[in-house]
């Protein structure tokens, strides 16, 4: 059973003719549609977006999260009980691009734990209800291929401004972990895999130093990760190596004036203890996918996002090639491209929340309840 809502939202950007008898005009009306599952829900806004999928193909986070923001506040407004995180993404996937400039990026409401490190990015729009952050990704598939997993780790971090070295990384790299060997989602090399080269250069043997983090639901959360989301005690956060004034040579070289270490005894003495502790944060997290399209979906296209949530969520191993077909992708060979690793053809193990947590979480994609007219 499909559900239709119409609801009125303010346009994206419209130009403005004081000439215009119509700009005395309510907008018009935008229809939300929910999928049968009432996990899935689509706004239905042609021009907008064509606009969010034009320019998501160039343009930065500055320029598209006024485009998104609108959807978000509507949404929230109808549906003030949906869940802490809401997954937007417009339903596009164009074969010939296959990266786009800009991912996906996570917008922080409400940050109700203590120890994190200060709020350095939070949206000015009025608090909306239960939701705690909004993910935006920029093609239908990165809810499985990634940087889903990354988003959701933004909701807790990387906000540490001291110890300085760490923090010095985490400003430099835009809020991610940087030159270091934090080794999770939101960056650093693989704990030991740094090689001392001598007279400051610097080698990782096995893997990329990845200072901005991943961009595939390819690697766990790091054990800090754990740490700053509530999953993971601070015993298990081992010395951290972070470089100090770090410069690019090469995906896996760079030379610095020197490795230092931090410890978590260093971070809880500088942030305060994480509070809520291990022992009594939330384990189960609640979320809603929307998303931007052009038309009605048929019952083939709700079914790629329920099994895309499905991936997700699922509280076990999942193969993520069970989700996309040939014609997702225009044929065999697109698919095949998008999901292996690299240029030696190794194919890509993509991993659901409960392998990134090692099981010590879940992530729900709620039913959505039609608000009352």
């Amino acid at each position: 059973m499909l559900m239709v809502l119409l609801v009125s939202v303010r346009c994206t950007q419209t130009a403005i003719n004081d000439n215009n008898d119509n700009n005395n005009q309510p907008p018009p009306p935008m229809v939300f549609e929910l999928s049968p599952s009432g996990r899935v829900a689509a706004v239905i806004d042609p021009e907008g977006f064509a606009e969010l999928v034009d320019q998501s193909a160039t343009e930065p986070r500055t320029v598209i999260q006024p485009l998104v923001e609108p959807y978000i506040t509507e949404f929230a407004r109808q549906f003030p009980n949906a869940a802490e995180f809401v997954f937007f993404m417009p339903d596009e996937y164009r074969a010939q691009q296959l990266f786009t400039a800009l991912a996906g990026f996570t917008v922080t409401l409400k940050a109700p734990e203590s120890g994190l490190g200060p709020i350095l990015s939070i949206s000015d729009f009025p608090e909306l209800s239960d939701l705690r952050s909004y993910i935006y990704l920029a093609r239908k598939d990165m809810l499985v291929l990634g940087p889903s997993l990354h988003e959701l780790a933004h909701g807790w971090g990387a906000r540490f401004s001291l110890p300085q070295e760490l923090g010095d990384q985490i400003q430099m790299s835009g809020n991610h972990w940087g030159y270091s060997s934090v080794g999770g989602q939101l960056g650093g090399w693989t704990p030991g895999t740094l090689l001392d080269l001598g007279n400051g250069q610097f080698e990782i043997s096995d893997g990329n130093v990845e200072p901005s983090g991943r961009s595939f639901n390819s690697v766990p959360y790091a054990p800090l990760e754990m740490y700053i989301m509530g999953l993971g005690p601070a015993e298990e956060v081992e010395p951290i190596k972070v470089a100090i004034n770090p410069v690019f040579q090469s995906l896996f070289q760079f030379s610095a004036d020197g490795i230092a270490v931090v410890t978590i005894d260093d971070i809880i003495f500088a942030n305060g203890p994480r509070k809520p502790d291990f022992l009594s944060s939330p384990r189960n997290f609640e979320a809603t996918l929307l998303i931007l399209t052009d038309h009605s979906f048929s019952d083939a296209e709700w079914r790629f996002y329920e099994d895309s949530i499905d991936f997700l969520t699922f509280p076990g191993e999942k193969s993520a090639e069970e989700v996309f077909t040939e014609a997702l992708y225009g044929g065999q060979r697109i698919r095949e491209l998008i999901l292996q690793k690299d240029p030696e053809d190794q194919t890509r193990d993509y991993i659901n929340f409960h392998q990134a947590t090692a099981g010590q979480a879940a992530l729900e994609f709620i039913t959505l309840t039609p608000p009352a007219n």
